[in-house]
Protein backbone atom coordinates (compact mmCIF):
# COMPACT_ATOMS: atom_id res chain seq x y z
CA UNK A 1 0.00 0.00 0.00
CA UNK A 2 2.95 1.92 0.36
CA UNK A 3 4.34 1.60 -2.85
CA UNK A 4 1.22 3.38 -4.76
CA UNK A 5 1.29 6.57 -2.78
CA UNK A 6 4.79 7.85 -4.22
CA UNK A 7 3.51 6.31 -7.60
CA UNK A 8 0.52 8.41 -7.42
CA UNK A 9 2.21 11.61 -6.51
CA UNK A 10 4.80 10.56 -9.30
CA UNK A 11 1.69 10.46 -11.79
CA UNK A 12 -0.32 13.77 -10.43
CA UNK A 13 2.98 15.44 -11.24
CA UNK A 14 3.45 14.21 -14.33
CA UNK A 15 0.05 14.90 -15.21
CA UNK A 16 0.38 18.34 -14.36
CA UNK A 17 3.34 18.61 -16.38
CA UNK A 18 1.96 17.82 -19.83
CA UNK A 19 -0.73 19.83 -18.82
CA UNK A 20 1.03 22.91 -18.59
CA UNK A 21 3.74 22.06 -21.47
CA UNK A 22 0.49 22.20 -23.53
CA UNK A 23 -0.67 24.98 -22.06
CA UNK A 24 2.89 26.69 -23.08
CA UNK A 25 2.71 25.48 -26.46
CA UNK A 26 -0.70 26.31 -27.24
CA UNK A 27 -0.44 29.73 -25.89
CA UNK A 28 2.90 30.74 -28.01
CA UNK A 29 1.20 28.80 -31.22
CA UNK A 30 -1.70 31.65 -30.51
CA UNK A 31 0.96 34.36 -29.80
CA UNK A 32 2.73 33.19 -33.22
CA UNK A 33 -0.10 32.89 -35.53
CA UNK A 34 -1.99 35.58 -34.39
CA UNK A 35 0.53 38.18 -35.57
CA UNK A 36 1.30 36.11 -39.08
CA UNK A 37 -2.44 36.35 -39.26
CA UNK A 38 -2.94 40.12 -38.34
CA UNK A 39 -1.20 40.69 -41.63
CA UNK A 40 -4.69 40.02 -43.56
CA UNK A 41 -6.42 42.93 -41.52
CA UNK A 42 -3.61 45.26 -42.24
CA UNK A 43 -2.46 44.81 -46.04
CA UNK A 44 -5.83 46.70 -47.15
CA UNK A 45 -5.28 49.35 -44.20
CA UNK A 46 -2.30 49.64 -45.63
CA UNK A 47 -3.30 50.00 -49.02
CA UNK A 48 -5.47 53.11 -48.27
CA UNK A 49 -2.96 54.76 -45.87
CA UNK A 50 -0.13 54.62 -48.34
CA UNK A 51 -1.80 54.58 -51.60
CA UNK A 52 -0.24 51.30 -52.51
CA UNK A 53 -1.67 49.33 -55.55
CA UNK A 54 -2.95 45.75 -55.71
CA UNK A 55 0.68 44.98 -57.14
CA UNK A 56 2.49 47.22 -54.26
CA UNK A 57 0.38 44.91 -51.50
CA UNK A 58 1.23 41.79 -53.43
CA UNK A 59 5.10 42.31 -53.37
CA UNK A 60 4.14 43.62 -49.58
CA UNK A 61 3.04 40.10 -48.81
CA UNK A 62 5.41 38.10 -50.73
CA UNK A 63 8.71 40.24 -49.19
CA UNK A 64 6.61 39.25 -45.67
CA UNK A 65 6.19 35.59 -46.71
CA UNK A 66 10.11 35.71 -47.73
CA UNK A 67 11.54 36.77 -44.69
CA UNK A 68 9.68 34.76 -42.28
CA UNK A 69 10.97 31.86 -44.65
CA UNK A 70 14.05 33.06 -44.12
CA UNK A 71 13.93 33.58 -40.22
CA UNK A 72 12.41 30.32 -40.16
CA UNK A 73 16.07 29.06 -41.57
CA UNK A 74 18.13 31.18 -38.88
CA UNK A 75 15.61 30.65 -36.05
CA UNK A 76 17.22 26.48 -36.59
CA UNK A 77 20.48 27.35 -36.31
CA UNK A 78 20.22 30.22 -33.27
CA UNK A 79 18.24 27.14 -31.84
CA UNK A 80 20.96 24.58 -31.96
CA UNK A 81 22.94 27.05 -30.74
CA UNK A 82 21.94 28.86 -27.78
CA UNK A 83 18.43 26.03 -26.90
CA UNK A 84 15.11 25.41 -28.64
CA UNK A 85 13.28 26.57 -25.11
CA UNK A 86 15.27 29.49 -24.85
CA UNK A 87 14.56 30.76 -27.87
CA UNK A 88 10.97 30.17 -28.03
CA UNK A 89 10.35 32.05 -24.84
CA UNK A 90 12.28 34.80 -26.08
CA UNK A 91 10.51 34.62 -29.81
CA UNK A 92 7.37 34.34 -28.10
CA UNK A 93 8.46 37.08 -25.65
CA UNK A 94 9.43 39.48 -28.72
CA UNK A 95 6.36 38.57 -30.98
CA UNK A 96 3.87 39.72 -27.53
CA UNK A 97 6.14 43.22 -27.95
CA UNK A 98 5.44 43.33 -31.46
CA UNK A 99 1.16 43.15 -30.77
CA UNK A 100 1.98 46.54 -28.41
Amino acid sequence: MEETVPRDAALTHDTSLRRRSLLAGCSAHAVHDGLTDVIYVLLPLWQAQFGLSLAQVGLLRGAYSGTMAGFQLLASRAARRWGRERLLVGGTALVGLAYL
